[in-house]
């Protein structure tokens, strides 16, 4: 019985030590993602300006009733994912005249500047990079597909 209430204890002391450090990397500045959109990871937020290659993560720059149909995707305000996190996608151009960025998630049904267009600097609220990510493990859905 005693080690039952000591692995018990165990148990309880390792959940709260791994709460208390996923809360502290938030605090810190990581953000994980869980999504289609890019590898399944670990992504640190980093003091640069958004460049080509870099990971924007922003609010939809676009109301949601401006917004196509997207399944069974929720959209609070300034998010667009069931978990209330801002959107996490590749910067793939910039536009420096037009002070315009370009955004993509690699699934082909991402929420990205393909549906709402280019971001403005203003719209952008942290830029990350890649920590540490695991290899794809489902295969992409391409357009046309079937289901």
């Amino acid at each position: 019985m005693k080690g039952l209430v000591f692995l018990t204890r165990l148990c309880a002391a390792a959940l709260a030590v791994l709460v208390l450090a996923v809360a502290l990397i938030g605090t810190l500045g990581g953000r994980f993602n869980r999504t289609a959109s890019h590898p399944i990871g670990l992504y640190w937020r980093v003091n640069e300006e958004p460049k080509i290659g870099l990971y924007a993560e922003f609010c939809i720059p676009a109301p949601r009733n401006a917004l196509p149909p997207l399944d069974d995707v929720y959209a609070a305000p300034c998010t667009a994912d069931r978990d209330g996190l801002r959107l996490l996608k590749r910067i793939i151009a910039i536009d420096e005249e037009r002070g315009a960025y370009t955004v993509q998630g690699d699934d082909p049904r991402s929420l990205d500047s393909r549906i709402f267009g280019p971001l403005t600097r203003a719209d952008i609220r942290h830029v990350l990079i890649p920590i540490w990510t695991t290899p794809r493990t489902h295969p992409q859905r391409t357009e046309g597909a079937a289901s």
